[in-house]
């Protein structure tokens, strides 16, 4: 475990280091950047704030140390980031290292305008003023190697971290300017390059952080250990529940426990470590109220889901339904139904807060940096310039980490206690207190010419709304664009078309999930559109490049993902495939599923996926998100599936909320369709294809549609005896 010990000398230390003849310490305004105004300036520490929002120190040794500002929770970030601007700084990759960005809203993302890491908007977020800022600091070596060569700026350029006057060939590493450089103000960037003359960019690098977490070096919320620091771990009520009286005794008389407080969200336990809180949480009297509780049960879920479907509100419709209806050749009327979701991120929530008279400092596994910032100033009523978020290395955040829960815990304690304190959250409270994916009811009609050719699509569908519990002014419409998308946006060419939402309320906490609406419509269209394709006599590839005419990115990655798995190729006996594609966060992703069943199995034997998310940065970054996306989504297809009863979910572990195991997993085979176009989001757009073409290739293997989740493997093998 490693010890942070709380530094109050770090901002003097930063003061002096601008000045040490060993470190220049640059910095340039993103904002400045992404806008081209000329508003850059060198960094400032002045009154303890930071005025500008990238930190480039470059060493005399010539090593260079890049801040990242998104959140690095094993989705690359930290290697892709550092990549674009060390491609326009001209640096020598070997000699780069990066570190995490604390809480500034200096260090915003471009496009949210918050520093928050989700919606797959990192690199997309930051490609043009991470590059722009490389640009600028090149711009400022170059200049400073004129000037102490008394030559023509026009007669110098960067290369691996050198520059190099080009008449007489002389060269001087970039840790050798500092001295001058610190003198000089910060230019405009200079044109930026043409993707053909990228070095870095676009190259398969490893991930800066690997080693770090190897050797177990790196730190994680877990890790965080502070001086004097308590551990806490708290009750929490069951939904709807109210706490009707609590009796602390046992617990109080269990060995290193120091306190049982009355929270927002329960009954904390603190102790002087770990073992001895959870020991006394186990002996814990605790009476609730839980008479609303009993009222919350799958079959009143679904009721609420049916019901509300009378009231949908319509999102999109092209063309004329009713004469679509009317026109069909044949019909068919679906019923698909998409269960509760639990993150099950591999690190339970956890935040580590100090609270002093004048100071909050907060260790956090936490997406939102900035958010929490805001958060504890709000509640310690702190100056924001007093609050100092850590962020640490995340394991596993899926949208679970940008919630606020387990940050308000460790914050209301470390206040009332006046001591450190680390809120621990064990993997039953993770899976029974999370925010979930949200359930879905989907009645969806479709119908087919005479050709075989789909003339209608009338899609009908409620769920919970993340928006309306985080925003809800959002939702005043009764539409909620986080569920609709996926469904609100079909791209599939059929005259008459009508999509309704109808949000259900209810207390279920819901939140976002990897991918979050497309994993839910994504698997009902893919799927319903194998269905009509059943229904009209075609060939699932064939009818969606068809009807993808209008949509060539789309269209490439499912042409291309039919070509390498060899669609029109026969399989040997007993092996089906199933295709799926669809769009999210801007990127287009297809797959290929090929299963294999007999009489006792029902086996994934491979997946092939081809995506299109613009120019890549790092495509072994690109290759381990689609992997994962892959496996997540798999996941969630075969064994996911939260239930509530009584209030209560009634899953708690591993045991019952189960993973896919490494003998489960199929081999996976990516392919990356080259493009120019800016790069878009790659965190999250592999998981939406995987479960709806895992269940075509079940509809090919069995003529049976999968229109339930989690996949009943039972169900399956029973329908091929």
């Amino acid at each position: 475990m490693t010890k942070v010990v709380v530094d109050h000398e770090k901002r003097r230390f930063l003061r002096l280091s601008t000045s040490l003849a060993s470190v220049l310490v640059v910095g340039i305004n993103l904002d400045a950047c992404s806008m081209r105004k000329q508003t850059l300036s060198k960094f400032d520490v002045k009154n303890e704030t930071l005025q500008s929002t990238v930190w480039v120190k470059i060493h005399a040794n010539n090593a260079i140390e890049i801040t990242v500002p998104s959140v690095e929770m094993g989705q690359g970030v930290a290697t892709a980031l550092p990549m674009m601007l060390a491609e326009e700084m001209e640096a020598d990759w070997s000699l780069v290292t990066f570190k995490l960005a604390e809480a500034n809203s200096q260090f915003k993302n471009p496009l949210t305008r918050r520093q928050q890491t989700g919606s797959s908007k990192s690199v997309r977020g930051y490609w043009n003023a991470l590059r722009e800022a490389g640009s600028s600091i090149k711009q400022l070596l170059i200049l400073s190697a004129a000037k102490e060569w008394q030559v023509p700026v026009t007669e110098c350029s960067a290369k691996q971290s050198k520059v190099i006057h080009q008449k007489s060939g002389r060269a001087i590493n970039f840790g050798e300017l500092i001295h001058t450089a610190q003198h000089i103000p910060i230019p405009n960037p200079g044109p930026l390059k043409e993707p053909k003359n990228y070095r870095i960019i676009g190259t398969s690098q490893r991930r800066l952080d690997s080693l770090q977490k190897v050797n177990g070096a790196a730190i994680f919320g877990q890790d965080i250990q502070i001086p004097d620091m308590l551990v806490a771990v708290v009750q929490r009520a069951p939904f709807l529940a109210k706490l009707k009286h609590y009796d602390a005794t046992k617990a109080l008389e269990v060995k290193d426990v120091i306190d049982v407080i009355e929270i927002d969200t329960g009954i904390a336990i603190v102790a002087k470590h770990y073992w001895g809180a959870i020991k006394a949480r186990n002996v814990l009297k605790i009476e609730w109220d839980d008479s609303e509780s009993q009222k919350l049960n799958p079959k009143n879920l679904r009721e609420l889901f049916i019901k509300k479907l009378s009231k949908a509100t319509v999102v999109d419709e092209q063309g004329d339904i009713e004469e679509g209806i009317d026109q069909a050749h044949k019909k068919l009327t679906a019923i698909y139904e998409l269960p509760f979701l639990a993150h099950a991120c591999m690190e339970p929530m956890n935040c580590t807060a100090h609270v002093q008279a004048n100071r909050c400092d907060i260790w956090a596994s936490t997406q939102g940096p900035g958010p929490a910032k805001k958060l504890a100033a709000k509640l310690t009523k702190l100056d924001p310039i007093n609050v100092h978020v850590h962020p640490t290395f995340v394991g596993g955040g899926f949208g679970r980490r940008s919630e606020k829960d387990f940050l308000i815990e460790a914050i209301q304690l470390s206040q009332r206690l006046k001591k450190p304190v680390k809120v621990m959250w064990s993997r039953e409270d993770d899976i029974q207190h999370d925010y979930y994916r949200p359930a879905s009811y989907n009645e969806i009609s479709g119908g087919v010419d005479e050709k075989g050719m789909p003339i209608f699509w009338q899609h009908k569908f409620s769920s919970p709304s993340i928006l309306n519990r985080i925003v809800p002014f959002i939702t005043i419409s009764g539409l909620d664009p986080t569920a609709t998308e996926g469904a609100s946006d079909l791209p599939y060419r059929i005259e008459h078309q009508q999509i309704k939402y109808a949000l259900a309320k209810n207390t279920v906490p819901v939140g976002f999930w990897r991918s979050v609406g497309s994993s839910i419509n994504g698997y009902v269209r893919e799927c319903f559109i194998d269905e009509l394709a059943k229904l009209g006599g075609k060939d699932p590839y064939r009818l969606r490049q068809n009807l993808l005419r209008d949509h060539p990115r789309i269209l490439g990655v499912l042409n291309h993902v039919a070509e390498k798995s060899g669609w029109d190729k026969p399989l040997s006996k007993g092996k089906y495939r199933g295709i799926a594609v669809v769009e999210s966060f801007e990127s287009y992703v297809a797959q290929v599923v090929e299963i294999r069943l007999d009489k006792t199995q029902f086996v994934v034997e491979k997946v092939y996926c081809a995506v299109d998310c613009g120019l890549v940065v790092n495509p072994l970054s690109v290759e381990a998100q689609m992997q994962g996306g892959i496996i997540f989504g798999l996941t969630a297809a075969l064994k996911g599936n939260i239930t509530v009863s009584n209030g209560r979910v009634e899953q708690s572990n591993f045991h019952d909320y189960p993973l896919l195991q490494i003998n489960e997993t199929p081999e996976i085979e990516i392919h990356i369709i080259p493009s120019n176009e800016p790069p878009t989001g790659i965190g999250e757009p592999g998981v939406p294809p995987i479960a709806p073409a895992l269940a075509n290739a079940i509809l090919s293997a069995t003529g049976t549609a999968v229109r339930k989740l989690p996949i009943n493997s039972e169900k399956i093998r029973s329908q091929m005896a």
